[in-house]
């Protein structure tokens, strides 16, 4: 695969598009899909995704939680509607520690990236040029490009 690194990488290029994006949506399943677009919509990784837990959203489902080391407070992100529609269809968590995607919250990255690999071979090689790696790089650079950052209170 390409390596899809910052250096290699300038601000108008994206290792994946948006109607990319959403045509690779139909190649996942229910935990995958939601994986990548709270990734996409917050600039997070998609193993930092796979270890959401209940906690880290509101009780409406509108808001994303998360500890940030060195930061005293919880950063909250407003979620869009989409993702809080989707969101709304996840079952309802036991406990605050209850994993918002249980099937890859115990797999290791090495596991995860696995996984998503095989999200890949699924659509016959359309996105020879993305990986687990560039897909983060993606989601972290339309973070800074749209400073999703400052609507984090």
């Amino acid at each position: 695969m390409k390596n899809n690194t910052p250096s290699n990488h300038n601000q108008a290029q994206s290792p994946i598009n948006t109607d990319a994006f959403h045509r690779l949506l139909g190649f996942a399943d229910a935990e995958w899909k939601g994986i990548m677009r709270l990734g996409r919509y917050c600039g997070l990784g998609l193993t930092d995704c796979a270890r959401l837990k209940s906690w880290n959203l509101s009780q409406d489902k509108q808001m994303l939680l998360l500890k940030v080391p060195n930061v005293k407070h919880l950063l909250k992100f407003p979620l869009g509607p989409k993702l809080t529609d989707y969101l709304m269809t996840l079952p309802n968590p036991t406990t605050p520690d209850t994993p918002l995607f249980p099937n890859c919250y115990s797999t290791e990255q090495s596991g995860l990236e696995a996984e998503f690999n095989r999200l890949l071979e699924r659509t016959d090689k359309a996105y020879s040029d993305l990986d687990f790696s560039s897909l983060h790089y993606c989601f972290h650079r339309l973070r800074t490009h749209h400073n999703l950052r400052k609507h984090a209170t």
